[in-house]
């Protein structure tokens, strides 16, 4: 809110200094013919205009931004009960929510569930022979949802994968971060997305943006360490972070 208020301020402060240009340059206009226009003059006033014009067209993005935002914050906050299935199997005469249920209780250990568990359990997207469709389930307890994430590393081995259900900006930001870190280097967490560097560090990622930066090289982002001998426990700590480590097992540590 803070942000857009500040913007909003600014623009009404533009749009008064824009005015203020016109109103000038329409009293020029119709003072008498005497007066002597020259090309510094317009020149001037030209470069002012330009300026002016600029500064609010970065203003009009700044405004498209943060209602972007807004609006994707608002999106991921009604999904947070949901969860998706991918890579299970389909079938014909499948019944999706019992299909659930099962893999909830028998893959992930998880007691008590059954298809009333699930306020909507079903495949998104058209049925086609390329590929398999995952299921969009959303629960009615935030509780169950919760238990169900944090054993999600019980799929592994049966195909199963199971991910949080991002916004399309999220998603697409989520794609990039992939194709520019590597699978195990990401992950997501409420909705937020994390990335692990070559050093081990782990840095949040919410735009295209973060992502240029994170991807230059570590010794144009840190200072270098003013001698040439690590600080103690230095070298430990830069071999165990060079580890490869699968990205549920980084989720699960995470926790």
């Amino acid at each position: 809110m803070a942000n857009y208020l500040g913007i909003a301020a600014a623009q009404k402060s533009l749009e008064a200094s824009v005015n203020r240009m016109f109103a000038e340059f329409e009293a020029k206009l119709n003072k008498s013919p005497a007066v002597k226009v020259t090309v510094a003059s317009l020149s001037e006033e030209f470069v002012t205009f330009k300026e002016q014009t600029l500064s609010m067209l970065k203003l009009l993005r700044d405004q498209i931004q943060v209602l972007s935002d807004t609006q994707d914050a608002w999106e991921m906050s009604h999904r947070r009960k949901y969860l998706l299935f991918n890579r299970v199997p389909e079938d014909p005469a499948e019944a999706v929510s019992s299909r659930i249920a099962s893999i909830i209780t028998e893959q992930l250990k998880i007691p008590g569930i059954d298809p009333a568990s699930f306020k909507a359990c079903h495949r998104l997207g058209k049925s086609s022979a390329d590929h398999i469709r995952p299921i969009l389930v959303r629960f009615n307890d935030m509780h169950v949802k919760t238990a169900v994430w944090r054993k999600k590393t019980s799929c592994k081995g049966s195909g199963y994968t199971i991910s949080e259900f991002l916004t399309p900006r999220r998603q697409a930001l989520f794609i990039q971060a992939r194709k520019a870190f590597g699978m195990r280097s990401c992950w997501s967490q409420d909705g937020i997305i994390f990335v692990k560097l070559a050093s081990g560090r782990r840095e949040r990622v919410g735009s295209e943006e973060d992502i240029e930066r994170l991807k230059q090289p570590i010794s144009s982002v840190q200072p270098p360490l003013s001698s040439s001998t690590p600080e103690p426990g230095a070298a430990a700590a830069l071999n165990a972070g060079s580890g490869t480590l699968d990205c549920e097992t980084i989720k699960s540590k995470r926790r």
